[in-house]
This record gives C-alpha cells, structure tokens and sequence, in this order.
C-alpha cells in the first residue's frame, strides 16, 4: 500500500478536505507480475500513466496494447483503493454524527401517557392489514446473464469491421481470465472489448504478425494470461 487512508487533514486548528482521495492506492501483485513482462521503457510509461490516471482521473493516449492492458489492471487497483476510501470516510462521518447527536435518557413526566388499547378493548380484533402487491411493471429490469461468444461468431464480428484480429486470440485471452477484464470485473459486451483491442491495435504500429498484434504484444499478453 503506498499511502494511508485518511479523510481529511489538519492546518492552523482547522480541519481541511483532502478532495475525497485517499493519499495513496494499493498495487496487488498481478498488477506488478504484468509489469515485468514489459520493457523498462514501457514499464515506465505505465506507471506514469497510473499515476495520472489516479490523480487527475485522465486516461494517457498513445500506449501500446501490451501497455494498455497492463494499464487496466493498474486502473482496477485504483478504483478498488478509492471505494475502499470513500467508505472508511462515510463509516468515520457517520460515528463522529451519533457522537454529537443528543441521548434521550428518560422520558417528559409532564407529556400525558397514552392508554394500552388491549386493556380497554381486550376482545376487539385488530383489521388485518393487506399490502399492494407489487406489478411486474413497477419491478426493475433482471439483467441478461452474459453467455460468452464462440470463436465463430468473435471472427464473423471481426471480419464485418475489417480489423485484422484475431478471433483465437481474443477467445483464449479471456477464456483463460474467466471473461473478466481488470480486477476481476465481468465483461457484460464481448464486442465493446473487440472494439477496444482494435483500438490498441491503431497505436501497436509496425511489427504486425498477420493476426493483429504485434510480437511483443503477443508476447506479453502470453505471459499475462498464464499469471
């Protein structure tokens, strides 16, 4: 963990608020075994970038694929160290809110007491008390499960856009992560990440191997998905 979380922070007697972020995030390690696999100089520009990413909350143009992936993992980190934050600061606020509220210790003796209405009507039955039942129309909307595609339908896909991928590729990648993308979020829209690779792809550049990616992407994203 590189900082602590802290709410807030104190100058000249007065309480000053530290903007909601804590000074820090935590890195877990497959964060950092995906960053080994990258050169020094794409390393750096990754951990540049999460830097960034954590301070001004703005993606960094032009990375490499390779770059951009390992990148995610650095963006899970971040997301999950945030909500952490913000719940530790919501849980403080609401103790230092029940310590200043006032305790009711006894009652007013002067406030008439109300009457137990079993002892004036003992024999009087209470009306049963029937609740709307709730339409299917006032219910919210069941989210789809996902059902991952085949490597028919992800070349079929890739074949209408014309964008040189892989659809083996693809598929293995995150068949071997369980369809998740960084920190273990669910992928919900197979296409929105076909999209995203092809986009990778416009930045890889030069060396391309005939399935859409570059040697050393495909070299690192391997070694990713053997972590």
């Amino acid at each position: 963990m590189l900082g602590a979380v802290r709410c807030g922070s104190t100058k000249g007697g007065r309480t000053m608020a530290n903007r909601g972020k804590p000074d820090g995030f935590v890195i877990y390690s497959k964060s950092l075994q995906s960053s080994q696999l990258l050169p020094d100089e794409s390393a750096g520009r990754v951990l540049k970038a999460a830097a960034r990413l954590f301070l001004t909350g703005e993606m960094t143009d032009g990375l490499e694929l390779s770059e951009q992936i390992v990148l995610s993992l650095f963006a899970g980190d971040i997301e999950g160290s945030l909500s952490h934050h913000a719940e530790v600061c919501a849980r403080n606020q609401r103790i230092a809110a029940n310590r200043r509220a006032p305790s009711v210790t006894s009652r007013d003796e002067s406030l008439p007491v109300a009457p137990n209405r079993t002892e004036i009507e003992p024999n009087r039955k209470e009306p049963k008390r029937t609740e709307p039942k709730e339409s299917k129309a006032d219910r919210p909307p069941t989210r789809t499960r996902f059902i991952p595609p085949s490597v028919e339908e992800i070349a079929d896909y890739c074949h209408e856009r014309q964008n040189g991928i892989d659809a083996r590729r693809f598929f293995d990648y995150y068949e071997a992560n369980g369809w998740t993308q960084g920190r273990g979020k669910p992928i919900r829209d197979w296409r929105a990440a076909v999209r995203t690779w092809e986009r990778g792809d416009s930045h890889a550049g030069q060396d391309h191997s005939g399935d859409g990616y570059s040697a050393a992407d495909n070299d690192t994203i391997d070694g990713i998905t053997r972590l």
